[in-house]
Parts: C-alpha cells; sequence; structure tokens
C-alpha cells in the first residue's frame, strides 16, 4: 500500500499529519496510473488506485491510496533499474539477484519439489511397488491360471 498525501516521522516512518493533499483533477486516478505504468516494465496486474477525500482537514483535496498485488512476475524494472524494498527504502537489486529472481520462475524452488515428491511421486511410486508385488505373489499367479481361458 502505498499512500500520497501523508507525511511521516523521519525516523520512525510512521504517519504524522495529512498533507496538504492534492486537487482531483491534478494528477487525476487516471494520469497516476499512467505515470506508474510508464515507468515499470513489466505491467503489475491488479493495481488499485483510490481517492480519498479529505473534508474535513483540506476540503476540495484528496489522497491517493494505491494498492499492489503481489506479483507473480517480479522482479520489476523502474527506469531502467531493478529494485527491492529494503527496511525503509527502494534499493537497486545487484546482477545476480536478477537471474536468482527470474531462475524462480523457470525453476521450483527445492522446497516446492520435496512437497512435490512427498505429495505425489512418493505415493504413486509406493502404490505402484505394491501392485508388483501382489502381481508377482503366487496367490495371483493361481488366480491368473484359473481365469486364464483353454
Amino acid at each position: 500500500m502505498l499512500i500520497y498525501g501523508l507525511k511521516e516521522s523521519e525516523t520512525t516512518h510512521e504517519a504524522q499529519e495529512m498533507d496538504l493533499g492534492f486537487d482531483p483533477a491534478e494528477p487525476s486516478k487516471e494520469q497516476l496510473e499512467q505515470i506508474v505504468n510508464s515507468r515499470i516494465h513489466l505491467r503489475i496486474d491488479g493495481v488499485r488506485y483510490n481517492a480519498v477525500a479529505l473534508n474535513r482537514t483540506r476540503p476540495g483535496k484528496v489522497a491517493y491510496v494505491i494498492s499492489i498485488p503481489e506479483s507473480s512476475y517480479a522482479p520489476h524494472m523502474s527506469d531502467h533499474r531493478f529494485y527491492k524494498r529494503f527496511e525503509f527504502e527502494s534499493v537497486p537489486i545487484e546482477e545476480f539477484e536478477v537471474r536468482e529472481r527470474y531462475r524462480r520462475e523457470t525453476y521450483p524452488s527445492r522446497d516446492i519439489v520435496r512437497v512435490w515428491f512427498d505429495d505425489g511421486i512418493n505415493p504413486l511410486l509406493d502404490n505402484l511397488a505394491s501392485e508388483q508385488r501382489t502381481l508377482g505373489s503366487d496367490s495371483w499367479r493361481q488366480l491368473h491360471v484359473r481365469l486364464t481361458p483353454v
């Protein structure tokens, strides 16, 4: 969540007070969306822009609340650089970090592979081994001989 129109403490980063607010026509929600979309590559789907009227404290002004969902296409580039959130600031990402994050899109993590084996592959292999034992047992061979047409 990003809130434009709120002053925060430089030391604690807690909200202190509303600032002067924005004229709802400059920038409009649509203009704000265009500014954000023109600076971010790949576009983040599902970003919501809300203008909150400041009727009591700043009549005729608004604050903007921007809701940004988690993206499965991260990292995203802004101004031809990749950034990550570190404490209360955005810092450039190192080249190896960008490669690692894109690798995650192509190859699953070890935890996902472990769950896949534990919940999918291993139970299937256990069932196949059980069927193989049944097919190799004497009782199965005797039943097969009785059911085979002569």
